[in-house]
C-alpha cells in the first residue's frame, strides 16, 4: 500500500503514522469547523484525495454536536463508528473545534484500528493544542 499525505505536514504524518498501523485502513484526515481539511493521507491507489477533504468536511456537525452531548454526561473522548457492509469508518472531534476520520476495509482489525485512531488522534490533539 502507498500512502501519501496532501501537504506533508505535522499532522498529515500523524495521519499517515494512523493509516499506516491499521492493515485495511486507507484514508484518514483531520478538518476544522468550517469543514476544511487541514491535511489528509491517503492511498490513492484507492480513493481519490477530494473524497477524503469530504469525508472530514461531512461529518463536522454531527461529531461537534456529539462532543457537546458526550461533555454534558461527564463522557470524554467520544468516538463514532459505522460498520457498512463494505466499510467502516472511526471519526472523532478533537479539542472542540476539529474533526479526525479513519476510513477502513469492512475487514479490518478493529481493535487495531481503535488503538491507532485513538494514538492518532492523541497527537493530532497535542499538535493542535
Amino acid at each position: 500500500m502507498h500512502v501519501q499525505t496532501r501537504l506533508g505536514t505535522e499532522f498529515g504524518c500523524a495521519l499517515e503514522r494512523m493509516v499506516l498501523r491499521t492493515p485495511g485502513a486507507y484514508a484518514s484526515v483531520v478538518s476544522d469547523e468550517e469543514g476544511d481539511a487541514i491535511d489528509y493521507a491517503h492511498d490513492p491507489d484507492r480513493i481519490d484525495g477530494l473524497e477524503v477533504q469530504l469525508l472530514g468536511a461531512q461529518l463536522g456537525m454531527p461529531l461537534f454536536k456529539l462532543h457537546s452531548t458526550a461533555d454534558a454526561q461527564g463522557f470524554t473522548d467520544p468516538l463514532l463508528m459505522v460498520e457498512t457492509r463494505t466499510h467502516n469508518l472511526v471519526a472523532s472531534p478533537v479539542r472542540h473545534a476539529f474533526v479526525v476520520a479513519m476510513l477502513l476495509e469492512r475487514r479490518a482489525n478493529l481493535g487495531l484500528a481503535l488503538e491507532a485512531f485513538s494514538d492518532g488522534r492523541d497527537a493530532l490533539s497535542a499538535l493542535l493544542g
